[in-house]
């Protein structure tokens, strides 16, 4: 029961610390995105959360999709669907 209990214990302390780093590394991630963005695409991701009176959904829900697996088929889908609205993003590695 003691082994239990200090085992628990060392791996709640080890999701603690996982967590923190995950919410650091997500953090610092998102900056460095959000420095690179520039206005246009910034004005762009901001007009995705807004919408008119009038309609239902945001430009965000009608262009998100389920989770799918992370492919490179995924990414153009949703880069040919990003520029079909108008919008064609420069992508440069992070």
């Amino acid at each position: 029961m003691y082994v239990s209990s200090v085992c628990e214990a060392r791996f709640g302390t080890l999701d603690k610390i996982a967590e923190q780093i995950h919410s650091t590394v997500q953090e610092q991630l998102f900056k460095k995105v959000a420095k690179r963005l520039t206005s246009e695409q910034r004005d762009f991701l901001e007009n995705l959360l807004m919408t008119e009176f009038a309609q239902r959904q945001t430009q965000f829900n009608q262009i998100k999709r389920s989770a799918k697996r992370a492919s490179k088929k995924h990414l153009e889908n949703l880069l040919d669907q990003l520029t079909a609205s108008g919008h064609a993003w420069q992508i440069s590695s992070v």
